[in-house]
């Protein structure tokens, strides 16, 4: 249940009855009126600013009589310094209304038919996008804090929630100042599998933690949405071996060609096992722009790279491979190897 404020000068107590009666009636939501909900004894100043900072939308009450109130005039500047959704309902004709409020689409009440179910769509909308219930703002919080299990159990609660704030949420997490919550919101957006993420997680590619970057690569590639592809290739060149060798697998996952010259340079790479996933990839992708050098590669001084190159040439099946496969095949070396030629040599010739 939110929280909504009426704003409205003392002489139109009646529309203002009118306002809260349909909210009451037609939604979830309570009100806040001021002659009838400030404490005794409260300040009336305090209690307006506080029942300010608790709404969720504010609803005015637009009149001449409000129009030239200080009071009201307070109450929505202060709303919308708060970044809080503010409703004008014009009730009576107003020849100088107020640049914000004009700025603002305005429901007309001022007509017999008056549009209240166009007021509760509205006011549902606004609040729906910018209000945020007490379990999704408890969640947000956990992700700060202390122990670990908390911060799971809340990341776990925002995935759970079907509901603007709660993506919102999650987008924030991904520049939470604590590594582990950045790392385990980018696989579980990963898990998702929803293409809305993608521009967030591209960004989460330049995370100052080798974690990060790794998992977000990877959760980029359980999306498999190619406009990943033109990030990924750039962090082809990170300078942690395993984001290298994780984002070629990642690349050779989403089988856009367009990698295929980037990936070509990394198979050069120095980490034997980043060239070995490189030859992979490229065996994925299946793009015979990589043939010369997936052949230069059955010469790497590293057999699971020339076992790799040697599959990576059989699903690509070029016959240009052919004359050096059956070199590896036939020269007296590791067995795998050699079983592995063969077995692209048949792929090819099939």
């Amino acid at each position: 249940m939110a929280l909504v404020f009426i704003s409205f000068e003392k002489s139109n107590r009646d529309y203002a009855g009118l306002v809260d009666n349909i909210i009451k009636n037609r939604t979830d939501h309570d009100t806040w009126i001021c002659d009838t909900d400030i404490p005794t004894g409260k300040e009336w100043k305090d209690a307006i600013d506080d029942a300010i900072e608790k709404c969720a939308a504010m609803v005015v009450v637009v009149t001449p009589a409000a129009d030239s109130s200080k009071y009201v005039t307070y109450e929505w500047a202060f709303a919308m310094g708060k970044e809080k959704p503010v409703l004008p309902l014009l009730f009576e004709g107003v020849d100088d209304l107020h640049d914000k409020l004009r700025d603002i689409q305005y429901l007309d009440f001022t007509d017999s038919t008056r549009p209240w179910e166009d007021f509760v769509e509205v006011l549902e909308e606004n609040i729906s996008q910018y209000y945020i219930p007490a379990h999704i703002l408890n969640a947000a919080k956990a992700l700060d804090s202390h122990r670990r299990s908390e911060r799971q159990e809340g990341l776990e609660h925002l995935l759970s929630v079907d509901h603007p704030t709660a993506y919102n949420a999650l987008i924030e997490a991904l520049g939470h100042h604590m590594a582990d919550v950045r790392e385990a919101t980018a696989e579980e957006l990963g898990n998702r599998r929803d293409d809305a993420y993608v521009p967030v997680l591209i960004e989460l590619l330049k995370d100052e933690n080798n974690h990060v970057r790794q998992t977000t690569a990877t959760a980029l590639g359980s999306i498999g949405n190619r406009d990943a592809v033109p990030a990924l290739i750039e962090a082809l060149v990170d300078k942690d071996a395993v984001v290298r060798l994780t984002v070629a697998s990642v690349l050779g996952h989403i089988g856009d060609s367009t990698a295929v010259a980037a990936l070509v340079k990394i198979l050069k790479d120095e980490e034997a096992r980043v060239r070995h996933r490189v030859a992979d990839a490229l065996g994925r992708i299946g793009d015979s722009a990589a043939v010369p050098a997936l052949i230069e590669a059955l010469k790497d001084d590293n057999w699971d790279v020339q076992i790799a190159a040697a599959e990576a040439l059989g699903r690509i099946r070029d016959s240009r491979a052919i004359s050096a496969l059956e070199d590896i095949q036939n020269k007296a070396g590791h067995h795998e190897v050699q079983q592995a030629a063969r077995k692209a040599i048949e792929l090819i010739k099939k």
